[in-house]
């Protein structure tokens, strides 16, 4: 007889871990299985402070938004790469359906580091117009895909900060 296959996190844990976690500290609300939280993080000693939000619904992924400042206008007139949309700005933090994010992981140990280490390569970004971030984008109707497997997959950037 297989093991049964581990449970997804609830919203309610996830919760837990964004109020505790110093990396994202903030506010936010909990629903019945949903969840919003709003941080601030700086990527680098000398990036700008963003405000950023995740909307959570369990059995779906992660979504992330930049509040302030207006990554639209800082681009001036640019195409933002690994976006999913500039009207909210919704960030493309990695690919779905590869495993590299499922609902047995914290967002506090990936989607909070891939947000920020996302705003490091933005500003890089901004002064060099090469995106360094690496990474494929998908198509917008591939940010809910659930993993076709279990298999973690990380890019070599992203496993050095998660890990």
């Amino acid at each position: 007889m297989a093991a049964p296959r581990p449970r997804d996190l609830s919203a309610a844990q996830q919760y837990g871990a964004l109020k505790t976690n110093p990396l994202c500290t903030g506010n936010g609300a909990l629903g019945r299985g949903k969840l919003t939280w709003m941080w601030q993080v700086a990527p680098s000693s000398l990036g700008r402070l963003y405000t950023l939000h995740v909307d959570f619904k369990e059995g779906n992924s992660p979504k992330v938004f930049v509040d302030q400042p207006d990554l639209v206008a800082l681009a001036e007139g640019r195409k933002i790469p690994h976006v999913y949309s500039e009207t909210p700005i919704q960030l493309c933090l990695y690919l779905p359906a590869s495993g590299q994010w499922h609902g047995r992981l914290l967002i506090t140990q990936t989607i909070v580091p891939w947000a920020a280490l996302w705003l490091y390569f933005y500003e890089e970004w901004l002064v060099s117009d090469d995106w360094k971030g690496g990474g494929v984008h998908p198509g917008a109707d591939d940010e809910n895909r659930r993993p076709a497997s279990d298999a973690m997959v990380y890019s070599d950037r992203r496993e050095r900060l998660v890990l």
